[in-house]
C-alpha cells in the first residue's frame, strides 16, 4: 500500500526475508517482491479468490428510489494525502464530461476535506455524493447499480474492489499500472488509462452505454464485436466557448430566468446541440454564471485578475481562454479546430445558427470567420 510508513515497509520486508515461502496474489506483487532481494523460489502466485457464494448470499437490494439519476459513477479507497491526487484526477475529469453523470465517493481518510473543497471548487455540486467508509455489503450494493467502477490508483497490492466490480458485472475504469493491468483488458471487461486521466475513458464507456442500451457497457456479453475496428479519431476538435463580457457583481441578467432557465443556458443548450461542437468551455468570473455553466456541462476555466475593476473586452477575455483550451485539449492528443464564441447574456442563438456557421467555414477555407446578424 502506497501510504504505508517506511518503518512498517522495513518491517514487512524482514518477515518476508525471514519466511521460508512467500504467496503473492499476482505478478506485480512478485516483482515487488523480488525487488526486495528475495529468492524468486520462495515467491510463488496464489490468485485472489473472490467469495462468489458469499457473495449471492448478500440480499440483491438495488439503490433506492431517490438515488441521483445519470450515469452512475463510484470510486472508492482510503482518502489520505498518497491517495488524494489520483482521486482528484478523478474529480478534474468528470467535471469536464459533457453528459448526465453522478459519482459516488465511498472512502473516508484525514483528506476528505480536501478531496471535499477540490470538488466545490470544480462546481460539481450534487453531481458528487461523499458517503464516507461503508461495510462490504453496502459497498457491493452500490457497485451492482454503477454503470462503472473507477480505480484511479495503482498504488495497492491487489485492487480487491476491482476484482468484486468484475464480479459483480461492473466495467472497472483503471489506470494503466501495478495489478490492475492483470485484471483488465483494455477494451473487453473495462478501460486502461495512463496515470494522467482525462474524461475520455469515462466518456467512452458513457458512448458504448448509449450505443447498446440493453447490454452491459464492456465485457463478453456487450453488443459490439471487441474485433471491429474503429474509425480514427480526428486530431482535432470543434469547441465552444462561452464567454461574459458582463460578469460585474451589479450585472445578473444572466441568470435571470427567461422561460424557466437562466438566460446563459440557452447558448450553453445550443452548443450542446450542435451536430459539430464537441467541447464547451466557459470564461466569467460570475459564481453564478460558472454555477450554470457547470450544471450544463462546460468546463469552466480560470478567468483573469482584474484588479483594475473595469469590464474586459471580448478580445481580450477570449486570447485569455485559448491558451487553457489548448492545453485542454492537448491532455488528450487533440487540438481546436474552430471555437464558436457564445455570450451569456445573448440567449438568441439555436443550434441550427451554430452548425450552418461551422459548416460555412469547413466548406470555405478562406473564411476566418462567420459572424451571425
Amino acid at each position: 500500500y502506497a501510504g504505508a510508513s517506511a518503518a512498517a515497509l522495513a518491517e514487512v520486508q524482514r518477515l518476508a526475508g525471514r519466511a521460508s515461502l512467500i504467496l503473492v496474489p499476482n505478478k506485480h506483487m512478485r516483482e515487488v517482491a523480488l525487488s526486495w532481494g528475495l529468492d524468486p523460489a520462495r515467491v510463488r502466485i496464489v490468485a485472489y479468490a473472490y467469495d462468489q457464494i458469499f457473495a449471492q448470499q448478500i440480499a440483491l437490494v438495488t439503490m433506492r428510489a431517490a438515488r441521483p439519476s445519470g450515469f452512475g459513477l463510484v470510486t472508492a479507497g482510503v482518502v489520505d494525502e498518497s491517495t488524494r491526487p489520483a482521486l482528484e484526477t478523478v474529480l478534474s475529469a468528470v467535471s469536464r464530461l459533457r453528459l448526465d453523470f453522478h459519482l459516488t465517493v465511498i472512502g473516508d481518510g484525514p483528506s476528505l476535506p480536501a478531496l471535499k473543497s477540490r470538488a466545490e471548487s470544480l462546481m460539481l455540486g450534487g453531481r458528487v455524493t461523499f458517503l464516507g467508509d461503508l461495510p462490504y455489503p453496502k459497498k457491493m450494493e452500490y457497485l451492482r447499480a454503477a454503470r462503472a467502477f473507477i480505480e484511479p490508483s495503482s498504488g495497492q497490492g491487489f485492487p480487491s474492489l476491482a476484482l468484486h466490480a468484475l464480479s459483480e458485472g461492473c466495467p472497472v475504469i483503471g489506470v494503466c499500472a501495478g495489478a490492475l493491468s492483470e485484471l483488465i483488458e483494455d477494451g473487453k471487461n473495462g478501460l486502461l488509462f495512463r496515470p494522467r486521466f482525462h474524461a475520455g475513458p469515462v466518456a467512452q464507456a458513457y458512448r458504448r452505454g448509449r450505443a447498446h442500451r440493453r447490454a452491459p457497457l464492456l465485457g463478453r456479453h456487450r453488443g459490439r464485436d471487441p474485433r471491429r475496428r474503429r474509425k480514427p479519431r480526428s486530431p482535432q476538435v470543434i469547441c465552444a466557448l462561452l464567454v461574459d463580457p458582463d460578469d460585474s457583481p451589479d450585472f445578473h441578467g444572466n441568470t435571470a430566468e427567461v422561460m424557466g432557465r437562466p438566460l446563459a443556458a440557452y447558448p450553453l443548450l445550443a452548443a450542446k446541440g450542435s451536430s459539430h461542437v464537441r467541447r464547451v468551455y466557459a470564461l466569467t468570473s460570475s459564481p453564478l454564471v460558472a454555477r450554470v455553466a457547470a450544471q450544463y456541462g462546460a468546463v469552466n476555466l480560470i478567468p483573469p485578475k482584474n484588479e483594475a475593476g473595469s469590464a474586459l473586452s471580448e478580445e481580450a477575455l477570449i486570447a485569455h481562454a485559448y491558451p487553457q483550451i489548448v492545453e485542454d485539449l492537448k491532455a488528450e492528443g487533440t487540438a481546436p479546430e474552430l471555437i464558436v464564441i457564445l455570450f451569456a447574456n445573448t440567449g438568441a442563438i439555436n443550434s441550427k445558427l451554430i452548425d450552418e456557421g461551422v459548416t460555412a467555414l469547413l466548406d470555405d477555407p478562406s473564411l476566418d470567420s462567420a459572424v451571425t446578424v
